[in-house]
């Protein structure tokens, strides 16, 4: 069974503040302030892929609000004595050597970084991980990766009127579209949205024609690539769990 994190924040895993996004200098006009920190931080929480800053020892510096759900699941990735592990000791390994020589080539030509899977103790799809090595600010800044995980079994957050206004879909049209992207099949659609199968088919009929697709799979896609990486309605007012 997966172990839980040591604690419910980064400050109290790490005996210490968590520190504040940063935006890289050069990005910015002059150095960048709290509010611009804050504000990255907070752009960083609608995405739906967890995202965490570690240095090259798989010492937890912060994450993003996603990231910490995963950790709240406590299946397949947490946080033990500050350090992020993985279920196993063997992916444990594989995670800390990826990110080990992530933080070493950090700053170097064509450092690009690894990917790998890691098991869930609940037997579901294994989480997507890709470790990136992070440019420092300067020569004598500490060194940082990013650890970015997805999770196959999360559904998309994608938001019919987004749908609409993006193809000119009627709110009919966009509902069904909402579903299906979801991975419904046509009749569960039609019966979710209280219409018949022969109406549904005839307003996907139209969702095909306006997107320019012509398979569920590949409208899937499509909206998925263009919606599905933001989370318009996060769980929640308060800080990450």
């Amino acid at each position: 069974m997966a172990r839980k994190s040591d604690a419910a924040d980064v400050g109290e895993r790490s005996g210490r503040p968590a520190p504040a996004c940063r935006a890289p200098a050069a990005w910015v006009v002059g150095a960048p302030s709290d509010d611009i920190a804050g504000a990255a931080c907070a752009a960083l929480d609608l995405l739906s892929i967890g995202v965490a800053i570690v240095d090259p020892a798989c010492r937890f510096v912060w994450a993003n609000r996603y990231f910490h759900e995963l950790l709240s699941d406590a299946d397949g990735l947490m946080v033990i004595g500050g350090e992020l592990r993985a279920s196993t000791r063997g992916q444990t390994a594989v995670l800390a050597r990826l990110i080990s020589d992530a933080g070493h080539a950090a700053g170097a030509p064509g450092a690009a970084g690894g990917v790998t899977t890691l098991s869930r103790p609940s037997a579901g799809r294994p989480y997507h991980a890709a470790v990136r090595p992070l440019p420092p600010a300067d020569t004598t800044a500490d060194r940082h990766v990013g650890v970015f995980i997805t999770d196959p079994q999360r559904d998309a957050c994608l938001d019919a009127g987004h749908i609409a206004a993006l193809f000119d879909l009627t709110q009919a049209e966009s509902a069904l579209a909402a579903h299906l992207a979801a991975g419904k099949r046509l009749d569960l659609a039609a019966a979710a949205l209280g219409v018949a199968t022969g109406t549904a088919r005839t307003h996907l009929k139209h969702v095909f024609q306006k997107t320019g697709t012509g398979r569920q799979g590949e409208l899937s896609r499509l909206l998925r690539s263009l919606l599905g990486k933001l989370r318009w309605a996060l769980p929640g007012d308060g800080p990450p769990p």
